[in-house]
């Protein structure tokens, strides 16, 4: 179902619709298309199928198998875009958590490979984000004590390893479902730990943890499950299920951590020539490139996703090479 921004609903398509089952959906925007990702029974298991649809509702290229290769289901998609191509993570049972690149057109680039495998577990839900150039991948494994933990794995845009696992949250309670994203400055990650309580941690690019684990749910013993979140400019919304007398209703949060600006000032107007600025009008898209950076007129680093009206600067290398204008 396409929406507009103003909430109209536009119009119901079928994107797989084949005679086996198909489930786990997950999307991302790349500046240009969707690239849908789901778990596809057609080939008599469960493997990870993927196409390219346009903001008009079709879908111009082909179907691909993402993985396709193994004698164990797949499932529990995720996907991300650096700017440059997506990365799709999923769940092979017994084996472990595995990628896979997508270009833009919504064909799988390279091949799969291993991002962790597993020793005890025999299933999880990962998640991933970008911070433009790397990948954060979170997901939930069984420890040797029986409890469930949280871990992630920083991964290249070349799609290496960077560093060693990273534990998000760990302890004598179970930790699961969880989700993460990338504020433009930091990653956040939430979980469900037992049955009752949601947590979030915020992540460095480096792979460390700022600061402790924040509590995001009250402290009643309510049955929760299946946090998820979004962030504006200011804040983060999480939201998840919580079983409230014989119902399961939706409830969130907006943590007040501040997201999406970084306060560190650069002297943009002393560095050096703009050219003519780009007037612009509406969303504009994601600066690729590692070395690329975008700042507002006060020099305080942005996210493009969230840009009101105003002037902004695109900085290569450090050295401002474009002045926008965001118009209504």
């Amino acid at each position: 179902m396409r929406v507009t921004p103003q909430g109209d609903t536009i119009n119901s398509f079928a994107i797989a619709a084949f005679s086996s089952v198909q489930t786990y959906p997950a999307l991302v925007f790349n500046g240009t298309d969707y690239i849908a990702v789901w778990s596809d029974c057609q080939l008599g298991r469960y493997y990870i199928n993927t196409t390219r649809i346009t903001p008009a509702g079709t879908i111009p290229g082909s179907y691909y198998w993402v993985g396709a290769a193994g004698s164990q289901d797949e499932d529990s998609p995720d996907i991300a875009d650096n700017g440059a191509r997506c990365l799709c993570v999923w769940s092979e049972e017994y084996a472990g958590v595995k990628g896979r690149f997508i270009n833009h057109l919504g064909s799988p680039e390279d091949t799969v490979f291993m991002v962790a495998p597993f020793t005890i577990t025999s299933y999880t839900a990962p998640a991933i984000a970008s911070d433009g150039n790397n990948f954060l991948i979170v997901w939930f494994e069984r420890s040797a004590s029986g409890d469930w933990d949280i871990l992630g794995q920083l991964i290249s845009a070349q799609g290496s390893p960077i560093g060693a696992s990273i534990t998000i949250a760990t302890g004598a309670n179970s930790q699961y479902d969880t989700d993460v994203l990338f504020d433009g400055v930091q990653y956040f990650v939430v979980w469900r730990e037992t049955s009752n309580f949601i947590y979030g941690q915020r992540v460095d690019v480096n792979g460390s943890l700022l600061g402790p684990a924040i509590p995001v749910s009250n402290a009643t013993s309510n049955y929760r499950y299946q946090p998820t979140l979004v962030n504006s400019r200011d804040n983060y919304l999480i939201v998840w299920s919580e079983l409230q007398g014989d119902y399961f209703d939706v409830y969130g949060n907006i943590d007040v951590v501040p997201v999406g600006v970084s306060e560190t000032i650069r002297p943009v107007a002393a560095s050096g020539k703009h050219g003519i600025p780009t007037v612009i009008s509406g969303p504009i898209a994601r600066p690729s490139g590692k070395d690329i950076a975008l700042y507002d007129i006060l020099g305080r680093t942005v996210r493009h996703a969230f840009l009101e009206t105003g002037i902004y600067y695109i900085a290569c290398r450090g050295v401002i090479t474009q002045k926008l204008i965001i118009v209504q």
